[in-house]
Order: C-alpha cells, then sequence, then structure tokens
C-alpha cells in the first residue's frame, strides 16, 4: 500500500490534541475492527485532522480506527508512526 505523504507539522508539541475529520487509510476494510480477537492486529492508520493536516497513526490490534468527528490524543511517535488514545466521540446523530 503506498501512503500519503503525512505532514507532522501539528506534531511539533506532544502530547498533542486533534479531532479526526476523515480516515484517510486504515489496517482494516472498510476501517471497521473485526469482531474476531484473531483477525486483529497492529497497524498503520493515516487520518485527516479537523485542520487538513495528514498523521501517520500506529495502532495496536485492541484499538479501532479513529472516525470522523473523534478527538483522539497522539502522546508519542516513531519511525512507524504516532502512539495514540482516543479522548472524545463525536456527537451523536
Amino acid at each position: 500500500m503506498i501512503l500519503p505523504e503525512v505532514s507532522g507539522a501539528v506534531l511539533e508539541h506532544l502530547p498533542a490534541r486533534i479531532v479526526v475529520s476523515q480516515i484517510v487509510s486504515s489496517r482494516y476494510p472498510n476501517h471497521v475492527r473485526p469482531k474476531s480477537w484473531d483477525e486483529r492486529g497492529e497497524g498503520i492508520d493515516v487520518v485527516r485532522s479537523d485542520e487538513g493536516k495528514l498523521i501517520r497513526l500506529f495502532s495496536d490490534g485492541g484499538q479501532t480506527p479513529p472516525w470522523p468527528g473523534s478527538t483522539i490524543v497522539i502522546m508519542r511517535g516513531d519511525s512507524l508512526g504516532y502512539r495514540w488514545t482516543l479522548y472524545g466521540l463525536p456527537p451523536a446523530r
């Protein structure tokens, strides 16, 4: 898979809180975490922030890819991507 160019400007200061506006690419088909633990795995999710920046996230197997409207906190990063945790959910529709 070819990943888009990822900007790190929003991540000059960690931890950083961002709002996800779009899932650009996901480690799971249709951005949905499998129900079976055997099918879950760590990998790369690329999101666009509400400020328009692309961010490469390294997600562990227990994390569902973040979805539009969710707020995440980026804690640290390395050559694989940025480690994150869910901070807030989007409002119910």
